[in-house]
């Protein structure tokens, strides 16, 4: 398999663009906006998990953190090793969701 190949089994292209990408993207005005609404239902998923990993992560943190202050015995990393990662995914997929998100308003204006 080449080089080339290998990208129409990817999600992405060489270029790093996501399998809707603009460069290889269809200029007739149904097959725009059938990538509008892929990108606008990426964009809701993400935006979704998101919001449920942090709203999750964010209370589990403070309980550790204060369990953590209420008992010398427990160790002070626990809320952040218990915490960060949901949160950090979280942010990334809301972070992402807008992107997408911008994405879609530039194809809808151009």
């Amino acid at each position: 398999m080449s080089g080339e190949q290998i990208y129409d089994f990817l999600p992405f292209g060489p270029d790093g663009a996501d399998f809707a990408g603009v460069s290889r993207m269809d200029t007739a005005p149904e097959s725009r906006s059938a990538h509008v609404e892929i990108l606008r239902g990426e964009a809701r998923f993400m935006a979704a998990a998101g919001m449920i990993l942090m709203g999750v992560a964010l209370p589990l943190t403070l309980v550790f953190v204060a369990l953590a202050l209420g008992r010398p015995e427990m160790s002070p990393l626990l809320p952040i090793a218990v915490g960060a990662p949901p949160t950090m995914i979280g942010y990334l997929a809301c972070h992402f969701a807008s992107r997408r998100l911008a994405k879609v308003k530039a194809l809808s204006e151009g």
